[in-house]
C-alpha cells in the first residue's frame, strides 16, 4: 500500500485511487504543475479502488471585501526638509524643519532618522515646539535610530524641528533625507495625510488602499460558505497574482506558501461543507519602505 508524505507538514496519508492487481501495486495520480511528491510502501495490501477525483468542477468567486491586518507599521518618508543655519559659537548649529498632516492620532509612532556621523552630538529634536525622547530600538534598520513622537503630535498641521552641531569639515547637507514616520496609521489618497489604520480591504494592492510605502507580511481574511462536494472531489484555492509571496491558511491552518505561479494550493484536507474561515498572508519586498517605491503589493 502505498503512502504519500506532506514535505510541508510532514504528515503521511494512505494514497487515494489506488488498487492490487495481482503483485502490482497501481496508482493513478494526476501531476500538478508545481510541489513534489514523495511516496513510501508498506507490507500491508493496497487500499480498495475508490471513485476517482472529479476533475470538473466549478468555481466560487470570493468577495470582493477582506478584513485587513497589517502585521507591521506602516512607512511614510519625510523629503521636503528646510535648513537653517544658527549662528553660535565656536560652530554654528544646523537646524531642519519640516512638516506633515494627521487626519488622526496614532495609537503609535516613530520618527526614525539616520545615524548622523558628522554630528558632534545627538540632534535634539522637537515636536510642535516639545523635545522628543529618542529610544534604543531600530525597527527598520540598524542605521535609523528611533524617536517616540506619538504623544507630541496633533489632529492638523504637525511641525518636527531637527538641530544639530556639525564638526569644523561638515558641511550642511540634507542628512534628514530618508527620515520617515513609521506607525498605525494608513494614508489618503494623496500619500501625505495620516489617518486610522485600514480594518477591510477591496481586493487588490494595499498600495492603492492607503498602504504606498509599507514592507512586510499583512493578512487578508473573510469567511467562505463551501457546498457539500463528492467524495474524491478536490478543492483548490488560487490567488490571483499575489505580490510577492503568498501563505494559503485554511481554518487556521497552515496549506501552503507559494512565492510564484501558480499560487494555487489543494485544501482538500482542511476544507468541509459549510462556512471556512480562508486567510492570505501576503509578503512583499523592502522596496516600499526603503526606497519609498509604492510597487503594487497585496
Amino acid at each position: 500500500a502505498p503512502y504519500v508524505v506532506n514535505l510541508e507538514t510532514g504528515e503521511a496519508a494512505a494514497l487515494a485511487n489506488c488498487t492490487q492487481q495481482g503483485s502490482r501495486t497501481v496508482r493513478l495520480h494526476r501531476c500538478e504543475k508545481f510541489g513534489s511528491l514523495l511516496v513510501y510502501f508498506t507490507n500491508e495490501l493496497a487500499l480498495t479502488a475508490i471513485a476517482q477525483a472529479v476533475e470538473n468542477g466549478y468555481e466560487i468567486v470570493l468577495p470582493d471585501e477582506w478584513e485587513f491586518r497589517a502585521e507591521r507599521d506602516n512607512c511614510l518618508t519625510l523629503h521636503e526638509w528646510v535648513l537653517n543655519i544658527l549662528e553660535q559659537e565656536p560652530h554654528p548649529r544646523h537646524e531642519y524643519t519640516t512638516s506633515f498632516e494627521a487626519a488622526v492620532v496614532p495609537d503609535r509612532l516613530l520618527l526614525l532618522k539616520e545615524n548622523s556621523p558628522d554630528a558632534a552630538s545627538e540632534p535634539a529634536i522637537f515636536v510642535n515646539e516639545v523635545q522628543a525622547t529618542q529610544i534604543d530600538t531600530w525597527p527598520l534598520d540598524v542605521g535609523f535610530k528611533s524617536v517616540d513622537i506619538g504623544g507630541l503630535i496633533n489632529t492638523g498641521t504637525n511641525r518636527i524641528r531637527v538641530v544639530t552641531s556639525p564638526s569644523a569639515e561638515a558641511a550642511p547637507l540634507p542628512s534628514l533625507r530618508h527620515a520617515r514616520l513609521i506607525g498605525a496609521f494608513s494614508l489618503d489618497a494623496t500619500r501625505t495625510i495620516l489617518k486610522a489604520p485600514r480594518k477591510t480591504m477591496c481586493a487588490g494592492s494595499w498600495t492603492d488602499q492607503g498602504y504606498p510605502y509599507y514592507s512586510g507580511t499583512a493578512s487578508y481574511s473573510q469567511l467562505v460558505d463551501i457546498p457539500e462536494f463528492f467524495p474524491g472531489q478536490r478543492v483548490f484555492v488560487r490567488a490571483e497574482n499575489p505580490a510577492d509571496m503568498v501563505e494559503f491558511i485554511i481554518n487556521g491552518a497552515s496549506a501552503g506558501i507559494r512565492p510564484w505561479a501558480p499560487y494555487e494550493v489543494d485544501v482538500t484536507a482542511l476544507v468541509k461543507a459549510g462556512r471556512n474561515a480562508i486567510e492570505l498572508r501576503v509578503t512583499n519586498s523592502l522596496a516600499n519602505s526603503l526606497t519609498r517605491e509604492a510597487r503594487p503589493s497585496g
